[in-house]
């Protein structure tokens, strides 16, 4: 009895000593700024691989070092849905893709090396009002892993699919 009450008094001594410690918000990224003017301070991180909000009733819970306000952001404009399948991926010669939209797109194609050089092999004005189906000869290419790009008009990439092609 003598024993437990000398390990509770010692425990409770110990812990009115104790302090706990605090913690400084840090962050290892890659790079970052913090710049600030008259009536502004804009704060960035880059690196962070993941953030995300958890939301439950009343309680807003934001993960990551830089916490967003309440700022709602809007885009306007079209919104054109592009829909896509390509098989067989891993391939042995030949691909297929099929595309489907809502509206009327002029789109290319672009298969590039992981790098982003151009093997030589793409189709250019493919005109999808609906559906369209594409053949993709990679017979001329080594085996590996290769990106096929999605163009607009602008020659912007609208989609980025990876294609791993095989030996026998």
């Amino acid at each position: 009895m003598k024993k437990h009450i000398i390990i509770l008094v010692t425990n409770l001594l110990l812990c009115l000593i104790m302090n706990a410690q605090s913690l400084e918000r840090q962050v290892i990224s890659t790079t970052g700024n913090y710049s600030t003017a008259t009536d502004i301070q804009l704060s960035s991180t880059v690196g962070e691989l993941m953030i995300e909000t958890f939301i439950s009733g009343s309680v807003i819970f934001t993960q990551g070092f830089q916490q967003a306000d309440d700022n709602i952001v809007a885009v306007s404009g079209p919104v054109i849905v592009l829909d896509y399948k390509i098989y067989p991926n891993p391939t042995k010669d030949r691909i297929f893709l099929n595309l489907s939209s809502d509206k009327q797109l002029n789109l290319s194609l672009r298969l590039v090396d992981m790098t982003g050089r151009s093997t030589g092999i793409g189709v250019e004005d493919i005109q999808v009002n609906g559906y369209i189906e594409q053949e993709l000869d990679l017979s001329p290419l080594t085996a590996g892993t290769y990106l096929l790009q999605i163009l607009d008009v602008q020659n912007q990439i609208r989609k980025t699919v990876k294609v791993v092609k095989y030996q026998q």
